[in-house]
Formats: structure tokens, C-alpha cells, sequence
């Protein structure tokens, strides 16, 4: 019986195939992840559904004990070893492990001109001079002091270094001249054949005021394309200045902002894109009315 079935089986998925009327998607020899319907063209009592995720706990540090409060600006796998870069300030720890879980500090402070430095490790780059890069925000007023009156769009704004290692960075300059109180985090995307960098736009005009934008350019550590909104007082990147792929709707949670961003190009897959955002909740009379 099964030496009939079979063949017949596969003779009607062959007729069925050759009759669509629509060509059919080319993925080569790509791997793909169903995240959406591109690959759907019908379908009943069917969902798709996101497998859980598994806890491991918290990750330790060399003696076994659990790894402190800390902003870890960005995790990176290099030759197999996992990097954190940790700290928020103008100067970055550099911890490293082989299985993710445990981490031991490698003693390596890196001093960055600004705040809030991201790392960006840049396999795409062929000089291997330029292979990390962080970027960071540089005020003269500090972190938690922006004052329009000492902010100078010619010397303030995101700054870039490039370093061989991760280790020793050298300082390439400025690459917007606005101030950024969030972190730039960037890919190479090889579908557009650019880089591209996630960050915080600000929308003066709004109680929702963060919001997640979108910047393209060919050499991230040439200044970057922005629009120009023709408000000279305002030092922050503004909503008027890069296209806003992100911010809070009628489906989050009222009154809240978008705060950061983990964007990803899921390299293991063809065009995927995701990106794992931190809500930002405001005290509000009408939820919060005491």
C-alpha cells in the first residue's frame, strides 16, 4: 500500500506546484525564519507563534557569584568569545566569557569622550584598523546638565573611535552634532548595502516625547546624514530630524515612551530583523491620579 501512496503523493504536490499562477519565492540555499506570512499563502486554524524563551539565571562573574547592577552598553562575540562592554559614564569595563553564563573581568578600562558609549564590532569593514567602533554622546555640560546656552553642535554631539582589538581605541571625531542622551546602536545591513543606526528621535511637541529612528550611511565614522529642522535651539535629535520607525501607540500602555532600543540583524536568517525595546511609563493624572 505505501509503495502506491507515496509516488501518487508526490505527483500531486508536483501538479499542484506547477500550476500556481504565481512564481514561486527564490531563497536559494538562505535559511529562513518564519516570523510573518511572506511564506504563507493561505492557511486555516493556524497561528505562529514565538517558541519561549528559556531562563538561565543570572550571569556570574569568575568567583561564581552574581554579576552586579551595571548598564551593559553592548554584548559581542568575537572568535567565539562572548564580550560585555560595561559602563555608562566616559569609560568602559571589558568583561569576557566562553559560555555566556560566567564572565571574568579582563582588567581592560577603555576611556571614551563621551557618555553612554555603544560598541560596534564591524566585521564588514575591510580595514581591520577600523574593525570596533563606539560611539558616544560629548557635552560639555555632562550628562545630566544640558543646557542649550553650553551646547556647541560644532564640537558637542555623538563622537566616534575605531580600534583593531576592542581594546585600544583611537578617537575619529564627531558624526552628528546633537545631543543624544540614548545609545547609537548600528549594523551593516547587507540587503541595502549600508549601515544603519537605531537611536532615540525626540518629539518636543508631545507627551510621548522618545521615540526609536532610523539613520542610514555608508562610513559610520563619517558624519552621519540627518535632516535639518531649522530650529536652532533645539539640541536634541528631534523626530524632525531622521525618519521615526518606532514609538508607543494605542496598543501600549498610556501615557508611555519607547526608551531603548536592542535592535538586531539576524544574521542566521534571510531578512530578519527584530528589536527588543524598553518602555519608558510616565506618572499620569488619569492613572495615577493621588
Amino acid at each position: 500500500m505505501l509503495r502506491i501512496l507515496i509516488p501518487f503523493v508526490a505527483v500531486l504536490l508536483c501538479w499542484a506546484v506547477s500550476v500556481r499562477a504565481d512564481p514561486a519565492l527564490d531563497v536559494g540555499g538562505r535559511k529562513q525564519l518564519f516570523i510573518d506570512d511572506r511564506f504563507i499563502e493561505s492557511s486555516h486554524r493556524i497561528k505562529l507563534q514565538t517558541n519561549p524563551a528559556q531562563k538561565l539565571g543570572r550571569i556570574r562573574d569568575a568567583s561564581g557569584q552574581p554579576f552586579g547592577m551595571a548598564h551593559i552598553g553592548r554584548v559581542v562575540e568575537v572568535d567565539g568569545t562572548i564580550r560585555l562592554y560595561v559602563g555608562a559614564d566616559t569609560t568602559l569595563n571589558v568583561f569576557e566569557s566562553q559560555d555566556g553564563l560566567q564572565f571574568t573581568n579582563t582588567m581592560r578600562s577603555i576611556p571614551t569622550k563621551g557618555f553612554l558609549p555603544t560598541v560596534f564590532y564591524d566585521r564588514h569593514d575591510p580595514d581591520p584598523q577600523r574593525r570596533f567602533k563606539v560611539f558616544s554622546t560629548f557635552d560639555q555640560g555632562g550628562f545630566d546638565n544640558l543646557k542649550k546656552d553650553t551646547f556647541d553642535q560644532g564640537h558637542h554631539g555623538i563622537f566616534a573611535a575605531c580600534s583593531a582589538d576592542g581594546y585600544e581605541f583611537t578617537e575619529v571625531g564627531q558624526v552628528l552634532p546633537f545631543y543624544m542622551d540614548n545609545p547609537c546602536v548600528m549594523h551593516w545591513d547587507p540587503r541595502i548595502g549600508k549601515y544603519v543606526i537605531f537611536t532615540r528621535a525626540f518629539s518636543y511637541n508631545s507627551e510621548n516625547q522618545r521615540r526609536i529612528a532610523r539613520i542610514e550611511t555608508d562610513d559610520p565614522l563619517a558624519l552621519w546624514p540627518y535632516k535639518k529642522s531649522g530650529n536652532k535651539d533645539r539640541v536634541r535629535f528631534a523626530v524632525e530630524n531622521a525618519h521615526v520607525v518606532l514609538q508607543a501607540d494605542e496598543a501600549d500602555y498610556f501615557p508611555s515612551d519607547i526608551y531603548y532600543n536592542s535592535s538586531s540583524i539576524y544574521e542566521y536568517a534571510q531578512d530578519v530583523y527584530l528589536m527588543f525595546t524598553a518602555q519608558f511609563r510616565h506618572f499620569h493624572p488619569e492613572t495615577q491620579p493621588y
